[in-house]
């Protein structure tokens, strides 16, 4: 979707539904300056806040803030154009992370660490 520069609007895409044409969203924002993810944040079940690395941040209009590694994200127009016709569901972040919170208690620790570490070495 190209890439937004901080202060540009954009949408923040969770993923589409397999066989629909249903897109889930975290919403629209403002692209602000890149952050450390807060605690809880997940990506391949690695707390992203324990790795450490700041992340493309979007401060949603609904006040909350999600992070590039959570979701796709880009120009807020090109995306409404490219999902003209798609049913949209906004799923709010707070839910969205617990869920994933569940899906990483589920990894061993080993892989957990193993992931980590290859995260670590590419940043």
């Amino acid at each position: 979707m190209g890439k937004a520069k901080v202060g540009d609007r954009v949408m923040a895409i969770v993923g589409a539904e397999e066989g629909t044409e249903t897109v889930k969203i975290f919403g629209s924002g403002v692209r602000i300056e890149d952050e450390v993810p807060v605690k809880g944040v997940y990506m391949m079940g690695i707390d992203m806040n324990e790795i450490g690395h700041p992340n493309p941040t979007i401060l949603l209009d609904t006040g909350k803030k999600v992070y590039g590694c959570e979701c796709w994200w880009g120009s807020e127009e090109v995306a409404k154009k490219r999902l003209e016709g798609w049913e949209t569901v906004v799923v709010d972040p707070d839910d969205y992370r617990a869920e994933a919170k569940a899906q990483a208690e589920k990894l061993d620790a080993q892989d957990r660490a193993e992931v980590a570490g290859e995260i670590a070495q590419e940043g």
